[in-house]
């Protein structure tokens, strides 16, 4: 990842340079302090509610106890009352209205004790006779029958101590709509005869147990308690739609029999359960909690930080390309300086006033662009002075030798009396002359060019009648071009001495001359002797054992690049005994050293 960031950044200004590693370290920062403050914050609040949810379930398990003592004080109480009214009757013999106003006596009594234990619902006494007596309040329960109060009998020992019963919970027809309740039984034996004579039993609803559970805490989450039995069913929780049901999946009952706190997954939601025994063996009180809600206020802080340390990065990547702009606009400056030099601007100078770093680095910059600019002006001048040197050294080659045999050739024709062809020569070597001096302009015009190698071809096919005729073939939409002067004459004597004369019979020298798109062809065509590719590759190449014997051709060759670049110049096509083809390549319009003049 580093590594890929480097290699982006590598080409990127030094503005970004700075600034996006700047923020990536900043981001990074803040996306670790999220994640540690998350993580921290997240740990604290699951600690501390399962420490106070803990406590909250210690105190409902003493509160349920304390209904359980109750109920169980009040069943030994109703006991003794009982008893008491019974005492001195005959409690087998009593008539009808003896055992009906016996009855009255004991609702009385019941009624009593459910004033003093509000928790109990309902508080039922069933004589062995199957009369039924009743303390409750009749919008909760109605007066059972001894027939449905059979399945609770059955429960209680007939023998032994008569001890307090519990009877489980479940559901019951007298109970209207209040759900399940929690049955206590207990044996009523008389005191007398030690005989049992009836049963008492207290009714508490599961609607009653949990009034004691807490739906929300001090930090306002919703938490659901629910009073498990053994068999894993819940026996009380403020939802009734769940009583007597399983309270949990499979793998929830697995994990509550294992651990007594955990988190799990269930309805794609994520629990915090906490469990704690109750006095009842087998019984169990479990807290849920959902960890979204609990963690509402850690996801507020969490967005806070990030809301926060986004206004941050913001106002940091805002004062850092300040800063980085304030920084790096010399830099910009000598950055622009240095495209206009790359673009040949050598007049350019870069402005910095600084003596810092950036200050010193422009200062020796500029002393480098007036060197360069020096270097230039004397490469510029050598290339000038090299150029007319050739020139000169092209005219040299020709004066002598040329002149003089032409004069030989002007003398022959005035002593044979041809004064025609002498003035014809004359005429041809004074043109000649004329332009290939052209008061020392080294660019011509293709007309001029045309005009001077028309003249020197003259004279040679004079000279050479049995072995030199020639034809021209130039377009006149190129004769306002300019080239070089004297950069056909060269490539004509080549084919000349080299081409036609190494043949030893009369050939044909063609020049042509035509514009296609922005390029000019100017070709010299002879039908002689013809050269080996290596040799024509070996004249352009410059290579010293043939460029003494070819210096016009490579002279041509030279010069035409130095007016007009690397990519212009001569290509040669030769075969051996069929002749060569020299092309000259220039531009269509005047080049670097003429005016542009439009050649169509």
């Amino acid at each position: 990842m580093l590594i890929h960031l480097k290699n982006r950044l590598r080409n990127q200004t030094i503005g970004k340079k700075f600034t996006v590693p700047v923020v990536a370290v900043m981001i990074g920062l803040i996306a670790v302090i999220l994640i540690i403050s998350n993580v921290v914050l997240y740990w604290s609040v699951i600690r501390k509610t399962e420490k106070e949810v803990r406590t909250s379930c210690e105190m409902i398990a003493m509160q349920l106890e304390d209904v359980s003592n109750n109920a169980k004080t009040c069943l030994k109480t109703i006991t003794k009352d009982i008893n008491r009214i019974y005492s001195g009757e005959n409690v087998f013999g009593m008539t009808d209205i003896e055992s009906l106003q016996t009855i009255n006596e004991i609702n009385t009594a019941m009624d009593y004790s459910r004033l003093c234990f509000p928790d109990i619902t309902a508080l039922i006494y069933a004589d062995n006779s199957g009369k039924v007596a009743l303390s409750g309040k009749r919008r909760d329960v109605d007066l059972p029958s001894f027939k449905e109060l059979k399945p609770l009998i059955v429960q209680i020992p007939e023998k032994g101590l008569a001890n307090v019963k519990e009877l489980g919970v479940g559901e019951f027809s007298f109970l209207k709509n209040k759900g399940p309740a929690w049955v206590l039984g207990h044996r009523v034996i008389s005191m007398n005869t030690g005989k049992n004579i009836g049963y008492a039993f207290a009714i508490v609803t599961s609607e009653t147990l949990s009034q004691y559970f807490p739906e929300t805490n001090d930090t306002g989450y919703y938490s659901d308690y629910q009073l498990w039995d053994e068999e894993g069913r819940v026996i009380a929780s403020g939802d009734r739609s769940i009583l007597l049901k399983k309270g949990g999946s499979a793998k929830f009952l697995q994990k509550f029999k294992q651990d007594a706190g955990f988190r799990i997954r269930e309805n794609n939601t994520s629990y915090l359960v906490t469990t704690c025994n109750v006095w009842h063996e087998g019984w169990s009180l479990v807290n849920r909690v959902e960890i979204y809600e609990l963690t509402r206020e850690i996801r507020m802080l969490v967005g806070f930080i990030l809301a926060a340390g986004l206004v941050c990065i913001l106002v940091s990547v805002f004062i850092i390309r300040k800063i980085a702009a304030w920084i790096t606009q010399p830099i910009q400056e000598l950055t622009k300086t240095a495209k206009q030099f790359r673009n040949e601007n050598l007049d350019i100078r870069c402005r910095i006033n600084s003596t810092d770093e950036i200050g010193v680095l422009a200062g020796v910059f500029n002393e480098m662009l007036e060197r360069i600019e020096c270097q230039m002006e004397n490469i510029r001048e050598g290339q000038r002075q090299k150029r007319e040197y050739e020139l000169a050294l092209i005219q040299a080659q020709i004066k002598p030798h040329f002149l003089y045999n032409t004069l030989d050739l002007i003398y022959i024709f005035c002593q044979m009396g041809n004064s025609k062809g002498g003035a014809a020569v004359t005429k041809a070597l004074a043109d000649f002359y004329r332009v290939s001096l052209s008061k020392g302009r080294e660019i011509i015009t293709i007309a001029e060019e045309v005009k001077n190698i028309s003249s020197y071809l003259l004279i040679q096919k004079e000279r050479y009648s049995d072995l030199v005729d020639f034809s021209i073939e130039v377009d006149q939409d190129i004769y306002l071009c300019e080239i070089p002067k004297m950069t056909l004459q060269p490539l004509v004597e080549n084919a000349i001495y080299h081409g036609l004369k190494a043949r030893r019979q009369k050939g044909n020298i063609r020049v042509l001359g035509k514009q296609e798109n922005a390029l000019i062809y100017l070709t010299v065509e002879d039908d002689g002797a013809g050269m080996p590719k290596e040799l024509w590759q070996s004249i352009l190449k410059g290579e010293e054992n043939v460029s003494s014997t070819h210096f016009g051709l490579l002279s041509v060759h030279r010069r035409i690049q130095l007016y007009y670049g690397e990519e212009y110049g001569l290509e040669i096509e030769s075969s051996i005994g069929e002749g060569t083809s020299v092309i000259i390549r220039i531009p269509g319009k005047g080049g670097n050293y003429a005016e542009t003049v439009d050649c169509r």
